[in-house]
C-alpha cells in the first residue's frame, strides 16, 4: 500500500497538470475565436503553446504569398536580426520539411537522435524541440517551433496529441484572421472603385448627343469595372466651331481618375489659349510632362470643325488609334494619313501634326477607345479593328444611331462576357 501512495500522488498530479494544460488550451481557443488581428491571433497562439509545453522559445513562419519560401512572423525568444533574416525554401530544413509533409516532428533527445547530427554541434541547441504543421481544409499554412524545454521536463511523444490539436484550432484561426483581411482589403476596393467612378462620371458624360455647325455629335462611355481612364467630349468655341476628344488615361482606379480630373482641366484652358489641334495637344504634353507620374500617360484625339459648314475637320493625334471614316458609298475605313506622334506626358518636346478630312453630308468619323477594338469573346478573340470597321458599315445613318448599334455588336461579340476595359465611342456625322 505505502509503495502504490506516491505512484498515486505522482497520476493526481499529472492529471492536474493535463487539465491546467487543456483549460489553457480551452482559454486560448476562446481567444483566438473572438479575435480577427492577425498578429494578435499569433501571439495568443504562440505564448500559448510556450506556456503549455514549458518552453522557453518559440516561432510561427507562414508561407510568403507565392508559397516558395517559409517567413518568422512571430517568435518568442529568438533575436530580431534572427527573425528579419530567416527565409526557409520550402521543403528544406527541419520548418520545410514539416510544411512540405504535413506531418508533426518531435524530438525528445537530440542527443540520442541520430537525424540531426549537424544541430547537436550547435552551442545553443535544445536538446528538445517540436515542429508543428499549421493546416486548415488540408492545405498547410505554415510551421510552428517549440524549443529549450525544462532539462527536467523535455518533449515527450504524449504532448503530440495536445500540440497538435493547439496547432489545429491555430491554423483556423489564421485562415479566419486572413479570410477577414481578405474581406477588408475587398470592401476598401470596393470603395475606391466607387470613388474612381464618382470621379470617372463627374467628368464624364456617359452619353452625348448635340448637334450644330452642320454635324450632328454622338457619344456614349461605358465603363469596366476596374474603371479605366477613357475620357471624351463635345465644347463649342467662341471663335465658333466646335471642339471634340476622345482620349484614354493608362492605369485604373482612382489614380486614374484623378489623373483623367487634372487632365481635363489642363486641356479646357489650352483650348481657351489655342483652340487648333496642334497647339491644344502640345500644350497638354507639356502640363502633363512637368507634373508626370511614373507610369501614366494619355493618348488621345483631338479636333475641331470650321465655324461654317463645310465639312472639314482637322485632327491631331497623341499614340492613339485612328479614327474610322464612313463614307457616302457605305464603306468604312481607319484614317491612315493621321500624322501619328507619341502619347502625351512621356517625352518633351514632341512633334504634333494635324491633318484635315472632309466629311461629305451623311458621311461619319468614327472615334474609339482601345477597349472596343480589344473586347474578346468566351473563346479570348479580339473585336478588332476590321470588326469595328464592318460593324460601322452595317450601323444606322445618323450618329447616334451607328454608336448604339456598335455597342450592341459588342454586347453580341462579348456574349455575355465582362469588358475588361472601358468602351467608348464618339461619332459625328456631317448635315
Amino acid at each position: 500500500m505505502d509503495d502504490t501512495a506516491p505512484e498515486i500522488v505522482d497520476r493526481l498530479q499529472a492529471l492536474e497538470s493535463e487539465v491546467r494544460q487543456l483549460r489553457r488550451v480551452q482559454e486560448c481557443t476562446a481567444t483566438l475565436i473572438s479575435s480577427l488581428d492577425l498578429s494578435e491571433t499569433l501571439d495568443t497562439i504562440l505564448r500559448t503553446a510556450l506556456d503549455v509545453a514549458g518552453a522557453r522559445q518559440g516561432s510561427v513562419l507562414l508561407y510568403e504569398p507565392d508559397r516558395t519560401r517559409l517567413r518568422i512572423v512571430n517568435a518568442v525568444g529568438l533575436r530580431e536580426e534572427t527573425i528579419r533574416a530567416t527565409r526557409i525554401p520550402d521543403g528544406e530544413g527541419i520548418s520545410g520539411r514539416v510544411a512540405k509533409t504535413g506531418q508533426a516532428l518531435l524530438v525528445e533527445d537530440i542527443d540520442a537522435d541520430p537525424r540531426f547530427p549537424a544541430r547537436r554541434a550547435r552551442a545553443n541547441r535544445s536538446r528538445s524541440f517540436a515542429s508543428l504543421p499549421l493546416a486548415y481544409r488540408g492545405r498547410v499554412l505554415g510551421v510552428m517551433n517549440l524549443s529549450h524545454p525544462p532539462e527536467h521536463a523535455p518533449f515527450r511523444a504524449a504532448f503530440l496529441p495536445l500540440l497538435g490539436s493547439l496547432a489545429h484550432q491555430a491554423a483556423v484561426a489564421i485562415a479566419h484572421a486572413e479570410m477577414h483581411r481578405s474581406l477588408v482589403e475587398k470592401e476598401r476596393y470596393e470603395q475606391q472603385l466607387d470613388l474612381a467612378r464618382a470621379i470617372h462620371e463627374s467628368f464624364i458624360p456617359p452619353v452625348l448627343h448635340v448637334t450644330g455647325g452642320g454635324f450632328e455629335f454622338a457619344g456614349r462611355s461605358e465603363s469596366a469595372r476596374s474603371v479605366g481612364g477613357d475620357f471624351y467630349d463635345v465644347t463649342e468655341l467662341h471663335s465658333g466651331g466646335t471642339a471634340f476628344f476622345l482620349g484614354d488615361v493608362s492605369g485604373k482606379g482612382v489614380p486614374a481618375a484623378l489623373y483623367m480630373a487634372r487632365l481635363l482641366s489642363d486641356l479646357q484652358h489650352a483650348i481657351g489659349v489655342d483652340p487648333s489641334p496642334a497647339a491644344v495637344l502640345a500644350s497638354l504634353n507639356e502640363s502633363l510632362f512637368k507634373r508626370g507620374r511614373r507610369g501614366m500617360f494619355v493618348t488621345m484625339i483631338y479636333g475641331v470643325t470650321g465655324a461654317g459648314q463645310d465639312g472639314r475637320v482637322r485632327l491631331a493625334s497623341a499614340g492613339h488609334p485612328p479614327p474610322l471614316v464612313r463614307r457616302a458609298d457605305g464603306t468604312a475605313s481607319p484614317l491612315l494619313d493621321l500624322p501619328p506622334a507619341s502619347p502625351l506626358g512621356i517625352l518633351t518636346p514632341v512633334s504634333i501634326e494635324a491633318a484635315e478630312v472632309e466629311l461629305l453630308p451623311g458621311e461619319v468619323l468614327l472615334l474609339y477607345s482601345d477597349g472596343a477594338t480589344e473586347a474578346a469573346n468566351p473563346a479570348g478573340r479580339e473585336f478588332t479593328a476590321e470588326r469595328l470597321a464592318e460593324a460601322l458599315e452595317q450601323a444606322g445613318r445618323s450618329a447616334d444611331a451607328a454608336v448604339g448599334f456598335l455597342f450592341r455588336r459588342l454586347g453580341e461579340f462579348r456574349d455575355g462576357g465582362e469588358a475588361k476595359d472601358d468602351i467608348t465611342f464618339l461619332a459625328l456625322r456631317a448635315h
